[in-house]
């Protein structure tokens, strides 16, 4: 008799299997600081969305997955979103993800077009000391920084002239134009030598 007892303890105890929660995403500042209220999807490979969750208390769980494999994205769609793909779960063990989460833009709404320009010299290579000027701005004189790159901003609807310049190159002219539709304008601009 204490022998089926026994049995039926152990096989009850197999019925019951000890249940662990599939996954836990733990979000982090860079400073290791739980991070609360992040979005977190889970999205198996086959492209199923089969998770929307929010951090709290810089942890997000969801306990039941099914077979194959998923990717887990942590953040909104856009600077800084971290994605870790084709991960799977244990039948045992919860899969625990630690994420160091940082937003480096937070959303960005366009008011101005963002305008880059390189100038090049015959060589292919940046010239650092080439000068832009933008005949619509009195004082639009720029040069381009260590990296032979020029930064500078377009209002919505404007239209600039361009003239580039660098000693022992001949002048280049352009004219750029700021729509909502393009709202960031990379430019090259080859100079030719005068010799």
């Amino acid at each position: 008799m204490k022998l089926i007892a026994a049995l039926m303890l152990i096989f009850a105890g197999s019925a019951h299997a000890q249940s662990a929660c599939a996954l836990r995403v733990r979000v982090y500042d860079p400073d290791f600081r739980p991070l609360d209220s992040i979005p977190v999807v889970i999205r198996m490979d086959d492209g199923r969305i089969i998770g929307h969750l929010r951090t709290k208390n810089g942890t997000a769980e969801l306990c039941d997955i099914g077979w194959g494999t998923f990717s887990v994205m942590v953040g909104q769609e856009m600077c800084g979103q971290v994605e870790i793909r084709h991960l799977y779960i244990s039948q045992i063990n919860t899969l625990e993800v630690p994420v160091v989460y940082r937003n480096c833009h937070g959303m960005m709404i366009w008011s101005a077009c963002s305008v880059l320009v390189r100038v090049r010299g015959q060589d292919g290579r940046n010239l650092t000391s080439a000068t832009l000027e933008i005949a619509e701005r009195p004082n639009g004189t720029l040069a381009p920084d260590a990296f032979g790159r020029i930064f500078f901003g377009i209002r919505f609807g404007e239209t600039v002239h361009l003239s580039v310049s660098a000693r022992g190159y001949a002048s280049e002219l352009r004219e750029l134009s700021c729509t909502r539709e393009k709202p960031q304008i990379e430019e090259i601009l080859d100079l030719r030598p005068t010799r």
